[in-house]
Formats: C-alpha cells, structure tokens, sequence
C-alpha cells in the first residue's frame, strides 16, 4: 500500500513540474494558438517602393529599418501601439501586400500557431473594402508581435 501511495505522489509531482507548453506539445501534437498584439494595420501609399513581403523581425536594427522605410514618405509609425519593441522578449511579424490600383484592399493576420516544429501565420487578403473602385495607389499591412521563440515561422 505504502508503494502504490509513494508511486502516486511521485507520478503527482513529476506531472506537475512540467511546464505547461511542454506538457501541451508533448500529449497533443493540435496546433496551440499563439497570443499576439497588433502593432500596426494601415495602408502605404505606394511611393515607399516596399515589395510585397512577409516578415521576420527579431532585433532592433530591422526593425527601425522596416519604419524607416515605411516613414520614408508619411509617418506611419506613428500610428503604431508601440515603436520599443524588447526582442529578448518578442518578434515581430510584418506582412505587406503588393502595390494594388485600387482602394478597399486589406491584409491580415488572422492568426499565429504553434505546433512541435514551427510558428504558423495565418494572413488573409480581402479586395471587396469599401473604396475598391477608387483608382488610387494603396499598399495594405498589418504588424504584429509574438512572444520571442526560437521556432521557424512559415507564412500561410
């Protein structure tokens, strides 16, 4: 009796110790959400000459790249929810859709999971906005973070 209470405490107490994350992968190999914070979701007018691009940014020089060619023209980092990004803490996720002739067009970040082997973005583009027979030049983007993960992040 008395091994059959040792055995079962200790089993408690293993189970316990381990982390949550570890303990998730490791009995469900289900995609698990990933928690993010929107940075910035606009729109560039086209004269930042930016490819189309999906993004990985875990340092500050690339990251003040990425807003300084995004301010070269107007200031669109000013309308993001924060500029200080801790990369000992998190990533940024950046995508930006090609140059399009029309308005009403967007892009986002739908979701970002997590499985054993990689972070999964999950970006949609819509073209039916209001604004889609405005001929004008637009460029959608949506900027997110993530907590800091040493994971490849594929982009779907």
């Amino acid at each position: 009796m008395k091994r059959i209470i040792l055995s079962a405490a200790l089993a408690v107490s293993l189970y316990s110790c381990q982390s949550d994350e570890s303990g998730a992968l490791n009995t469900n190999d289900d995609p698990i959400a990933v928690e993010f914070t929107v940075i910035g979701d606009q729109e560039l007018m086209g004269s930042e000459n930016f490819p189309a691009s999906n993004l990985v940014i875990d340092n500050d020089a690339d990251w003040n790249a990425l807003k300084t060619q995004m301010d070269l023209y107007n200031p669109y980092s000013e309308g993001f929810t924060e500029t200080d990004i801790d990369f000992s803490q998190f990533k940024v996720i950046a995508v930006i859709d090609e140059l399009r002739n029309n308005g009403g067009n967007d892009i986002n970040i739908v979701s970002v999971s997590r499985d054993r082997e990689q972070i999964t973005v999950n970006v949609e583009h819509s073209d039916s906005g209001p604004g889609n027979v405005a001929t004008v030049l637009t460029q959608p983007f949506h900027i997110v973070k993530i907590e800091q993960t040493d994971l490849p992040v594929v982009f779907e």
